[in-house]
């Protein structure tokens, strides 16, 4: 871009790839020849508007409201409702994932990527949907999906926002890789008042995300 601003330092050093036939212009010559040939400042400023949008797809767009993605298993959405209901009066947009994050033209994974694009935080709960075999006996674990999701965003986000939320009075078993990422207790039992058991947990994550705020960075 020297070209069209000689005082500006050289940002970028090319280095040919293959042998080629190169022309070295000083900047008189370049604004002579762009003068009589218009159509090379329209090649310029295509290059650039690409340039830009590559740049833009890496900066987070800012966000008035943090945005929640909720991750769950089917069996686990009363759960996720219940955490969605406490944040009814905070500056908190909560999507769950059934809540139209999947569209049936388009590639699961895809819709995920863009999930990821569009959030502030993660909240993947790892309620006890199944049973693992191991050496010491069967444990109680969360579903495959949930935990590939949690990683997914955690490896956009962070480990601060991608939040793990595991049963307290179950032990589930986690992949070891899972160490040191934010988790979150919870209580949760099959036609008990599960509004207030869920409470603590909901506090916790609520003063989590407003301590982080939007993903602006």
């Amino acid at each position: 871009m020297a070209a069209l601003q000689p005082a500006q330092a050289r940002a970028a050093t090319v280095t040919a790839a293959e042998p080629m036939v190169l022309v070295r212009l000083d900047e008189p010559t370049f604004a002579d020849i762009a003068g009589q040939y218009p159509q090379v400042y329209r090649s310029i400023a295509q290059e650039l508007a690409r340039r830009l949008l590559e740049r833009n797809r890496s900066v987070g767009a800012f966000r008035d409201q943090i945005r929640v993605f909720i991750i769950c298993s089917v069996e686990a959405l009363p759960i996720a409702r219940i955490i969605s209901n406490a944040f009814e009066y905070d500056p908190f947009a909560v999507e769950i994932w059934n809540e139209g994050c999947f569209k049936v033209a388009n590639y699961t994974i895809q819709d995920l990527e863009a999930a990821v694009d569009n959030s502030d935080f993660a909240i993947a709960i790892a309620h006890a949907d199944d049973v693992n075999s191991s050496r010491n006996g069967e444990w109680p674990a969360p579903r495959d999906n949930v935990i590939f999701e949690l990683g997914l965003f955690m490896g956009r986000l962070g480990r601060s926002r991608a939040v793990l939320m595991e049963p307290r009075d179950k032990d589930v078993k986690l992949p070891s890789d899972l160490a040191g990422v934010t988790t979150i207790a919870y209580r949760f039992h099959r036609g008990g008042e599960n509004a207030r058991l869920m409470g603590p947990a909901c506090n916790r994550l609520r003063d989590h995300i407003l301590e982080l705020g939007p993903n602006n960075g």
